[in-house]
């Protein structure tokens, strides 16, 4: 499997897991790599297509970004000196969650629209990521190794309450509620072999069912706005190709055919169009397509652009000015983990 971690790997952190040998360990590493780096999480909420948040490495640093639905306006608001990314807004577009490096662990932050009131959210060692809104803006769900191991958590917005959803050998990873509230989608590897997959649950971690069983890697999943609908990425030929299906499973089909990777896919809030992450220029840009891959549009064209996040809108217009926004987050205090609720 062809590797690009190299170029990826200031953005994304690879999955930590316990396996039995240091030697199972690097070989599973080296095989992953492109997928890990090309991984992609959030939910879609119904509504008018508002703005769009994505993490940029053009200022020399991957940052969080904010633009409008045509790629105008594009502003950027974190400012810290590690890694942001992984932005997801919420139904209301006014806040951001992403996953921002801290020394040498991954950690879930959140900050209004606008870059102000940067907030810390986990603290707990290994890497916690991929965090995703629930409807209502009350709870966000993420995925973390701090058991050793890569499962599924919930939390209350303000970072408390974190109760582990899943308990399964293998890693549980990229979740994203359901536009109604009563579903997770997630990668799973239910078989704790490596081979990727998408599962969904209850959203209380219960009624695990696994979608996709084809050998190879599916994985970051993202619901439709009506929830009729679950958008992936699979590896297909040594590229990974933008596929849809309904949300049982059924239905697959194939969107993009491109000799290039497409990555990372999000419905917009009015369901017209998927935004995506595509190298056909050579390196990453936020781009746009028609649900049936046609009328491919790119919105950004400078940097490495990835982790696109579509809000419904209308949402408040961050200034035309660059903002400023507190560069040192809110850390709250430890924060003890509840026994799991097992699926």
């Amino acid at each position: 499997m062809p590797t690009e971690l190299s170029a990826c790997q200031t953005e994304f952190v690879s999955i930590s897991k316990a396996f039995a040998t240091v030697s199972f360990l690097a070989l599973v590493i080296s095989s992953m790599a492109l997928v890990l780096a090309d991984r992609a999480d959030s939910e879609t909420f119904p509504g008018p297509n508002g703005k769009i948040a994505f993490s940029s490495d053009r200022d020399g640093n991957d940052e969080i970004y904010v633009m409008d639905a045509d790629g105008s306006n594009q502003i950027r608001l974190t400012t810290r000196a590690e890694t942001d990314t992984k932005p997801s807004l919420n139904a209301s577009g006014t806040q951001i969650v992403f996953e921002g490096a801290v020394g040498g662990s991954r950690q879930i932050f959140k900050m209004n629209i606008d870059g102000s009131n940067l907030t810390q959210l986990t603290v707990s060692s290994g890497q916690n990521m991929s965090p995703s809104w629930s409807p209502n803006g009350n709870k966000i769900v993420f995925s973390s190794g701090r058991d050793n191991d890569d499962e599924i958590y919930v939390m209350d917005a303000d970072g408390s309450n974190q109760i582990r959803l899943t308990n399964s050998p293998g890693f549980d990873i990229e979740p994203s509620w359901s536009p109604n509230g009563t579903k997770i989608v997630f990668t799973c590897d239910p078989d704790n072999n490596s081979n990727l997959d998408i599962c969904v649950m209850n959203a209380d971690g219960s009624n695990i069912v696994r979608l996709t069983t084809r050998q190879g890697y599916d994985y970051a999943a993202a619901w439709s706005p009506d929830g009729t609908k679950i958008v992936y990425v699979q590896d297909l030929n040594s590229n990974y190709q933008i596929f849809s299906m309904n949300s049982d499973g059924s239905n697959t089909t194939q969107i993009t055919n491109l000799n290039t990777r497409s990555a990372q896919p999000k419905f917009s809030p009015d369901g017209q169009l998927i935004v995506f992450a595509s190298n056909a220029s050579g390196t990453y840009q936020i781009t746009t397509m028609a649900t049936d891959g046609s009328n491919r549009t790119a919105l950004t064209s400078s940097g490495r652009n990835m982790t696109p996040s579509w809000g419904p809108g209308p949402t408040p217009s961050p200034s035309t000015t660059t903002p400023s926004p507190s560069t040192t987050a809110t850390t709250p205090s430890a924060n003890p983990v509840p026994p799991a609720i097992t699926g």
